[in-house]
């Protein structure tokens, strides 16, 4: 039994998919497992409230970084050459320093009186999100020149740096009580440790940036331009629902329901991201070199995966579907027994994000529209139903469970989509 575990654990065997997926797994272990150790001290150190904060600003700071970078690193695993690969590197820094400066004179001059009534708490923090969209940018960046090289073992080095030094310093500014600012700075400080480590390990000599001419960055960037500017947009539309759905949630519920929403949302995500991050990193550097070598091939990995991320959901839907059972006992019944319905509610929506989410990457194909309309569907179907929920007053968890059941079905179009485009891709190369 030993050795069998030694052999699956083993990243220097088999072919490159499944070493960069063991590699990522592993680190992703101890990511994903510290956190849920420290979940039952956080949440005794810190409120509901706290982490409803956290949440706004991280998802509002997500939103930007949708713009912070250009989406050249959704660019960079697609490069025929290394200076490409360069430019497009270069590219990403500049559009990041220049659009940190913009945003830091919007943020600056928000005066509105209906946000800085709603908000006024959050709006003291907001250096932060600065400083932190600086170091999430360049996180983005340096994993996209990662997945180039279909080389994970600096990322899932990163991983593990992050999480010990962000879990240690939020239960040290909770014995603190440093509130919404421990839970701040401690993400602050998972960003930026993961994107040192990054930028150090990227294997590119010096000479090679001072060599590299005006006149090839410029070029570069015309090639990529249109592909860069689209998948900004998809990129808006794809996390918008991410990021205005918690502020949707405020204006229609509580604060309180949305540290409900989430704690357990982290519950859910937690175990499936030991299996979803390495396996959505590895799949895309597989996907972005087989869909030049043979798109068919890629088809057949892309629904053998599926199937077996089928079967493995059973852990995550128990996990889900239990969390009335638990939730109260583990955080404390006093402020948290209300969650675990919660947790039970956004189910489907954590079984299609584990099965389909992970292997969605329809830029290999060029075919980022695809995305665009099942996300737009998605997201429209499910504000319409927050339309009606605060219409008829309709309950936090009802609500929930029906955001939770459109999002599996958005999930289940966006997948039929990707077996068309594979089609087309290979009809159109003369693979098929």
């Amino acid at each position: 039994m030993k050795q069998f575990i030694e052999d699956v654990l083993n990243s220097k065997k088999g072919s490159r998919f499944r070493q960069n997926f063991i590699k990522v797994a592993k680190a992703n272990i101890f990511a994903q497992i510290l956190p849920i150790l420290a979940a039952p001290l956080l949440t005794r150190l810190y409120s509901p409230g706290d982490f409803g904060a956290l949440t706004l600003l991280t998802t509002f700071t997500g939103f930007l970084l949708i713009f912070s970078t250009g989406r050249v690193e959704w660019s960079i695993p697609n490069t025929k050459s290394h200076q490409e690969t360069v430019s497009l590197l270069i590219i990403g820094f500049v559009i990041l320093v220049l659009s940190s400066g913009l945003f830091i004179l919007t943020l600056a001059r928000i005066n509105h009186p209906l946000i800085a009534e709603k908000y006024a708490n959050l709006l003291s923090y907001w250096p932060f999100v600065i400083i932190s969209l600086l170091g999430e940018g360049l996180l983005q960046i340096t994993t996209g020149v990662h997945i180039k090289t279909a080389d994970m073992t600096s990322v899932s080095r990163s991983s593990i740096f992050q999480v010990t030094l962000s879990t240690g310093f939020k239960v040290a500014a909770g014995v603190f009580s440093l509130g919404v600012l421990g839970l701040v700075l401690g993400h602050v400080l998972k960003v930026w440790v993961g994107a040192i480590i990054l930028v150090k390990s990227i294997r590119i000599k010096t000479s090679t940036f001072t060599e590299l001419k005006l006149q090839t960055i410029l070029y570069t960037y015309k090639n990529f331009m249109r592909e860069c500017s689209f998948s900004v947009f998809v990129g808006a539309v794809n996390y918008g629902f991410l990021t205005l759905l918690p502020l949707s949630l405020m204006s229609i519920y509580s604060l309180k329901e949305l540290g409900y929403y989430t704690i357990v949302s982290r519950i859910a995500i937690a175990p499936m991201m030991l299996i979803s991050k390495p396996l959505s990193q590895s799949f895309w550097a597989e996907a972005s070199k087989l869909v030049k070598e043979n798109p068919v091939h890629l088809r057949s990995m892309y629904k053998k995966t599926l199937l077996r991320l089928a079967f493995v959901s059973i852990i995550p839907l128990l996990i889900c579907l239990s969390g009335p059972l638990y939730i109260g006992i583990i955080f404390g019944q006093e402020k948290w027994f209300k969650a675990g319905a919660i947790l039970a509610a956004i189910t489907p929506q954590v079984i299609g994000s584990f099965i389909f989410g992970s292997t969605n990457h329809l830029i290999v194909y060029r075919k980022q529209h695809y995305q665009l309309l099942s996300d737009s569907l998605t997201i429209f179907l499910a504000f319409i139903w927050l339309r009606l929920a605060s219409i008829n007053e309709i309950g936090f968890t009802m609500t929930v469970t029906s955001i939770s059941l459109i999002v599996l079905l958005g999930y289940f179009f966006r997948f039929l989509l990707h077996l068309k485009a594979n089609t087309e891709y290979s009809r159109e190369y003369g693979h098929i």
